[in-house]
């Protein structure tokens, strides 16, 4: 069964999970913009980004060619044609699929051709195979045709200096094949590098159970792959002031990184180090104090000369919360896409508030919600904080968002919009 929301209907500040908008964070996710282009065979573009325009160089298709077996003529030579008065012509060529034809067609003269070959200068239409009779090196044809008959033209499919498709598109297969006419390579975003280092002591210590990859390290690996990064698993460092600043200066130092993900193995207090590791980098700049996601869980934003380094919480909702609101939006705009923060790809849903909730004066706050019933009344409940349950990685649908300069409160029954989690 879903986490059944409780509390009283109207929400207090910190009783849901929620992250407030922090005006600082929320900007400096403005500064991103796309990684430099590099060209990849069309075989290995599945996925990537288009880095610019691609224009079709040549018509297509390249030359007018035949869509019917049979012959192809000049159309005034068999404009008096029929059944009872056939018109004679000599077979004087033939044009071969993948060929091209050598000579041109003369007066009073007829050229075998097959769907997809090329015509031979001076045809200008194709008669089929099924009207003419062939006696000899004479084609007895004995229905009429006119010009352009069972012709494709030159370039009557795509026209050179025709777009194909346009720049920040992801390439899906329909867009490589057409693509793969023209081009054998393709300008494309190169990949986001995005690294991943937990810290926490319950992760270094010895037993099987802790053997295994944190939940943490597991969603934002998969995560960063299916927004098209390059994701590397760093590992654990315990939580050591002094371990994780030589960790973080040594990663930052290979500049491998556009984005360094350090998640946390213990919530806002003394023991949470990741905020003093990252701020103690040289040439580091941080962006405001502290967000706070629901009640004590701590987010940092900081950027050095080459790479952004995100703390996340370590709890591992609102981790994943906070990634789908900021990380996959950083992911998609340096990847030429003009995801604005807190904003995806992924749609949204109609829903009502399964129960009310209180705005922030002034703020603009994010709420992750359940989703409840289906058809066309779905109810949307805010997610209780304070709970350590990881089935809401399951429960979870999306959010919503509440801007206290538009609202008061959100009422129960009120009808919103729920940004689906990707």
């Amino acid at each position: 069964m879903p986490h059944s929301p409780s509390g009283p209907a109207r929400g207090r500040k910190h009783q849901f999970f929620c992250l407030r908008e922090s005006e600082q964070l929320t900007s400096a996710l403005g500064e991103i913009g796309a990684l430099p282009e590099e060209f990849v065979d069309c075989s290995e573009a599945l996925g990537r980004v288009l880095a610019s325009d691609v224009y079709a160089p040549a018509p297509w298709p390249p030359f007018a060619r035949s869509t019917r077996d049979g012959y192809a003529v000049r159309a005034q030579d068999i404009a008096k044609a029929n059944s009872h008065s056939p018109v004679l012509l000599q077979r004087a060529g033939e044009s071969r699929v993948g060929d091209l034809p050598h000579g041109r067609l003369q007066a009073c003269e007829a050229w075998r051709v097959v769907t997809g070959s090329v015509l031979p200068e001076g045809a200008d239409c194709v008669v089929m195979q099924e009207d003419v009779c062939l006696q000899d090196q004479t084609c007895r044809i004995v229905a009429p045709g006119s010009s352009g008959q069972n012709i494709q033209a030159e370039g009557s499919d795509i026209a050179a200096g025709e777009m194909l498709v346009q720049r920040d598109s992801v390439l899906g297969p329909y867009d490589l094949a057409l693509l793969a006419q023209f081009y054998a390579s393709l300008p494309v975003r190169r990949r986001p590098v995005m690294g991943i280092l937990g810290t926490g002591d319950e992760f270094c210590a010895s037993g099987t159970f802790n053997k295994m990859l944190p939940s943490n390290a597991v969603y934002l690996e998969s995560l960063g792959k299916r927004l098209g990064a390059s994701v590397e698993q760093l590992g654990i460092v315990p939580d050591d002031l002094s371990r994780l600043q030589d960790r973080l200066q040594t990663l930052v130092e290979t500049a491998a990184y556009d984005i360094l993900v350090i998640f946390g193995g213990s919530s806002a207090g003394p023991r949470d180090v990741s905020a003093r590791a990252i701020a103690s980098l040289p040439a580091c700049r941080l962006y405001g104090e502290d967000q706070l996601v629901s009640s004590g869980r701590p987010l940092s934003l900081a950027r050095t000369e080459r790479t952004w380094l995100w703390g996340f919480p370590g709890h591992v909702f609102s981790l994943a919360f906070t990634a789908q609101l900021f990380l996959v939006p950083m992911l998609q705009r340096m990847q030429g896409a003009a995801a604005g923060p807190c904003e995806t790809a992924s749609g949204t849903v109609l829903a009502r508030m399964g129960v009310g909730l209180d705005a922030y004066p002034g703020e603009t706050a994010y709420y992750p919600v359940i989703l409840r019933g289906e058809g066309r009344v779905r109810r949307a409940f805010p997610i209780v904080a304070g709970t350590g349950k990881i089935s809401l990685l399951r429960d979870a649908a999306g959010w919503i968002t509440l801007s206290g300069e538009r609202y008061a409160a959100l009422r129960q029954g009120t009808a919103v919009r729920v940004h689906l989690f990707r």
